[in-house]
């Protein structure tokens, strides 16, 4: 059966992206050189608790609370780094930067960071990708990710 081909395609596709998608310690935008500007998935980690990444009222509009059924929000366990969004993009080299560096159109949904500044320097932080040019299989493998190995935290949608 066709659908059942797809299925085991994508949960195959998704394995394989979570087995060999690429890390990267992110530190300042010098850092930013050594992910490309690719089309792909991208993943946000760090070792900062998530009540400490946004003031109060920022914190209460990003956070997620639910999930659909059979998922499970990702949560810090102790000190340990840990994901806390991933998306997909066609340049995610910009995307990211968006993300942690607060660059682009104010009006544009990012995380707004700024890691390289104030209380966020003093925590680690890393980027995952993966290279995908096609823009069904990106957009499946980021909703395979999240439904399978956790929703981050900070994923509305």
């Amino acid at each position: 059966m066709p659908i059942d081909q797809a299925f085991k395609s994508i949960n195959d596709a998704g394995r394989f992206v979570e087995s060999n998608k690429i890390r990267v310690k992110i530190r300042n935008q010098d850092d930013m050189l050594n992910v490309p500007e690719v089309p792909g998935v991208y993943w946000i980690e760090t070792t900062m608790p998530e009540k400490e990444i946004f003031n109060p009222k920022i914190y209460k509009d990003k956070k997620r609370v639910t999930t659909p059924k059979g998922t499970k929000i990702i949560v810090q366990e102790k000190q340990n780094p840990y994901i806390i969004y991933n998306g997909t993009e066609s340049n995610i080299n910009r995307r990211l930067k968006q993300h942690l560096f607060k660059e682009g159109n104010e009006g544009t949904g990012k995380l707004g960071l700024e890691i390289h500044k104030g209380k966020w320097k003093e925590y680690e932080w890393y980027v995952f990708y993966m290279k995908i040019e096609d823009v069904p299989l990106r957009n499946a493998i980021e909703i395979w990710w999240r439904h399978n190995i956790g929703w981050p935290p900070f994923c509305k949608r």
